[in-house]
């Protein structure tokens, strides 16, 4: 498959050029092209995991919340792969090391596209202006997001720095399960990105910004996606098998931090960290290195997983493919992307 932002949100929970510390469950199938510390992983994995190097790792669970469905027991037992390991480090019988030549996932030209589809998310977008901000200086400043303008948004620095929260404008949090809705920050090269998708009381020197869901509450307890997106949820959501399509864009960011996100990060030259104390997020990370020591991350693919076959022996072959990340799952589409910038209604249903 192609190495665009729709493929590898529907495949992997995390994608990381470089480092990955992830030192709690991930639900989800990970590529990791730098060195990598790992903790239990790949309960929900619909692809072949791979690790350029192992410092340390959990258990791999090989896609065991299948059992139970048979139309996907076909992702039941798929391996991973590593390059190298550390001395002393012991895999799992489904971790295997990939003796092929050169990488299982060609990592530069990866991010050299998802850089370029990171930019194109950014065409024919809505850019918010001081019109779209309400609030005093008494209870804080809220920049809603106008949706019904666009589906993809904009948001310059010089806005950004002028609210307090920033709020989804969707009427149905369900519809970012059909249709992508993209938000873009940019012009953050010299400064650090701050995000909780958790209460948060309104401080003028807070500098981080509460993100709050469609009723204007933070995404924690009942507006979270895992008590919000319940159609083809599995394992008391923390798996979706019905698609999400909700995008938090940073083309320029260097530094970013978030807690108890809802939807993907893409952030192809950011170091992204997940706050300590962060309970658990659904959406998975691009990003050139990414920090994670206490958050359960909830696998939200972008697309929805197909069925995948009876039987663990009618899995899609789990060898590499001429591009590199093959998907078992066959969604999206695997011809070239052209840029990220296709229209909600030409992405997979």
């Amino acid at each position: 498959k192609s190495y665009s932002i729709e493929n590898l949100l529907s495949d992997y929970q995390y994608f990381t050029q470089s480092n990955l510390t992830a030192m709690s469950h991930t639900v989800g199938a990970i590529a990791c092209g730098g060195n990598a510390e790992i903790e239990n992983f790949g309960d929900g994995a619909t692809a072949v995991s791979y690790f350029n190097h192992i410092v340390s790792i959990g258990n791999y669970n090989a896609g065991n919340y299948f059992e139970n469905l048979p139309e996907y027991k076909g992702y039941i037992g798929l391996p991973a792969y590593y390059k190298t390991a550390g001395d002393g480090v012991s895999a799992g019988s489904n971790i295997k090391q990939y003796t092929g030549s050169g990488e299982y996932i060609d990592f530069s030209k990866a991010f050299e596209n998802i850089a370029s589809e990171s930019e194109g998310l950014m065409e024919d977008a809505y850019t918010v202006t001081d019109g779209d901000i309400a609030g005093d200086i008494y209870n804080g400043f809220t920049l809603t997001l106008p949706f019904e303008k666009s589906k993809n948004i904009i948001i310059p620095k010089e806005i950004y720095d002028k609210v307090n929260y920033i709020k989804l404008g969707i009427t149905d949090i369900s519809d970012i399960s059909k249709n992508r809705y993209t938000v873009s920050f940019t012009g953050f090269i010299n400064t650090d990105i701050s995000l909780t998708f958790q209460y948060i009381g309104f401080s003028k020197d807070n500098k981080t910004k509460g993100i709050l869901s469609t009723n204007g509450q933070s995404f924690n307890n009942d507006n979270s996606l895992k008590n919000k997106l319940t159609d083809g949820s599995i394992q008391d959501g923390q798996m979706n098998m019905s698609g999400m399509k909700l995008i938090w864009n940073f083309p320029d960011a260097k530094s970013i931090k978030s807690e108890y996100t809802g939807g993907h990060i893409v952030a192809p030259k950011a170091e992204v960290t997940v706050k300590d104390g962060s309970g658990n997020f659904e959406g998975g990370i691009i990003a050139k290195s990414i920090t994670n020591n206490s958050a359960e991350g909830h696998f939200y693919p972008y697309s929805a997983v197909k069925s995948s076959g009876s039987s663990s022996s009618e899995q899609p072959s789990s060898s590499p493919s001429t591009v590199g990340g093959s998907s078992s799952s066959e969604q999206p589409s695997s011809s070239p992307s052209t840029g990220g910038s296709s229209s909600s209604s030409e992405q997979p249903s």
